[in-house]
């Protein structure tokens, strides 16, 4: 099964890095952090932007210019009667987080699916609907632990790319834990590495080598280079 999701992640990263390519389009810019709802379980179902609220957006001026809310699941960017689909990634199982692509002193920046200029969430309307801002690296530390490379990434002795190499992890025979030390886009892990790929996140799998290290999670954007399952381990 599990199988299966890496899969279908990975054809996913293939299906976005080939449309920018044809299309000279930024499918999904990079990302810096997501927005979820505080008092939610991302590791539970139905996590989604709430479907009672309503929240303003602003222009790049600071101007109201309308609001996001959600249907069905998805968060919907209302303009002058026209709608878009807000740029999201899944975090959980039928779970849906919202993309903040740059924060300023009180605002935070989302993009659309269809609209080219810059959108804004206020902060204070943020806080004040129990929504919690979370850069990429927190949120994985506070709520995936078990990861897996999106892209081969070398585990290195310190953090820096100059760090000596211990050994490349580059598929789904390789789990990485998160140890809690994070130094910018670098995060302190242990990695399993096992027999196959079928190893459901270290049950009745074969471990053939452990290593320690630090792995580059987040690239120079802020988007991760690492992935979980959404269903969770």
């Amino acid at each position: 099964m599990k199988s299966i999701y890496f899969t279908l992640i990975i054809s996913l990263y293939l299906y976005f890095a080939q449309a920018k390519t044809i299309y000279g389009s930024d499918l999904k810019s990079p990302g810096i952090g997501i927005l979820i709802h505080k008092t939610l379980n991302p590791h539970g179902e139905r996590l989604h932007f709430p479907e009672n609220l309503a929240l303003k957006v602003y222009n790049s001026k600071k101007n109201i210019i309308g609001e996001i809310s959600s249907l069905n699941s998805n968060v919907i960017l209302s303009i002058n009667n026209s709608k878009t689909f807000v740029k999201t990634e899944m975090i959980a199982y039928d779970g849906l987080a919202i993309i903040i692509y740059s924060t300023s002193e009180n605002f935070y920046e989302i993009k659309s699916e269809s609209i080219n200029f810059p959108i804004w969430l206020n902060k204070s309307d943020l806080t004040k609907n129990d929504l919690k801002y979370f850069l990429w690296n927190n949120f994985l530390l506070q709520y995936q632990k078990h990861l897996y490379p999106l892209i081969p990434l070398n585990l290195r002795s310190i953090p820096d790319k100059n760090g000596n190499k211990i050994v490349l992890v580059k598929n789904q025979k390789f789990e990485i834990i998160l140890t809690g030390q994070i130094s910018e886009n670098w995060a302190k892990v242990n990695v399993n590495e096992y027999s196959d790929d079928e190893q459901d996140c270290g049950s009745n799998a074969k471990v053939l080598n452990k290593y320690s290290g630090w792995l580059k999670i987040t690239d120079d954007n802020g988007t991760p280079n690492v992935w979980f399952y959404p269903k969770g381990c």
